[in-house]
């Protein structure tokens, strides 16, 4: 469950990025237009409007992260998801697998042993 709740935390914080770069992009004025506003549109409007702004952004982040939720559910009920977790038990490591390992590992070591003598 935990590892569910931090990818989509994630996913979440995308949402709301994207809900931030479209106000930004809807609320750009210029400057040469109206150069009386340029220093009051920087400001970005009353506590009142920001409020509305801030509310209405929240409703539209609740609204599509409910329907992201319910696409993502019925694609893992397509996949055969039916609630229970499954793992794979991990297969032991074998004489090579932990060679291989060795040999990786002292490879990496080496390597950074010249980078600290030679470029350190």
């Amino acid at each position: 469950m935990f590892g569910l709740t931090w990818r989509y935390i994630f996913v979440l914080v995308d949402e709301a990025l994207r809900l931030m770069r479209a106000r930004a992009a809807r609320s750009g004025v210029s400057s040469a237009i109206r150069p009386e506003r340029s220093r009051r549109a920087k400001e970005g409007g009353g506590i009142l409007w920001r409020a509305q702004v801030t509310g209405g952004m929240a409703g539209s982040l609740f609204l599509r992260g409910f329907d992201r939720s319910d696409r993502i559910y019925t694609a893992m009920l397509s996949r055969g998801y039916d609630g229970e977790v499954r793992l794979m038990p991990a297969p032991p490591l074998n004489t090579t697998s932990k060679l291989i390992l060795f040999a990786g590992l002292l490879l990496l070591g080496i390597l950074l042993l010249f980078g600290i003598l030679f470029w350190g």
